[in-house]
């Protein structure tokens, strides 16, 4: 049973990721390498969240609990308890590889691993 879901990367994709996932009602961890691009991920979330409230998708209840699941951090050890790790990072081999490395040595054996998108 899935619990909690990692997303490597708060850019529009990731930051979108995380939130469909708070959304459904799992606790998200969601990693940056720097606290700008988490804020600026943050941010895009808050506004999606916002937008939902105009169209009638969330009162301010459930779009608090939506905010509220999900977790931002700069820390690959927060992904130890993880169910599913999703790489959500632009489309650079190298990095990729280095995001899996850093997801493998932080994760339980049984944690899923995937990508969002790769074309390389």
């Amino acid at each position: 049973m899935v619990k909690k879901v990692g997303v490597i990367g708060a850019g529009t994709m990731g930051s979108g990721i995380a939130h469909k996932i708070a959304h459904e009602g799992y606790e998200v961890i969601l990693i940056d390498k720097e606290e700008r691009f988490l804020n600026r991920g943050l941010e895009r979330i808050r506004a999606t969240v916002e937008e939902g409230k105009i169209r009638g998708i969330y009162d301010e209840e459930s779009a608090e609990k939506v905010l509220s699941r999900i977790r931002p951090s700069l820390s690959y050890d927060e992904l130890r308890d993880c169910d599913i790790v999703i790489e959500a990072v632009f489309e650079d081999f190298d990095v990729k590889r280095d995001v899996f490395q850093k997801a493998e040595a932080n994760t339980k054996e049984d944690t899923l691993l995937a990508t969002n998108t790769l074309s390389l």
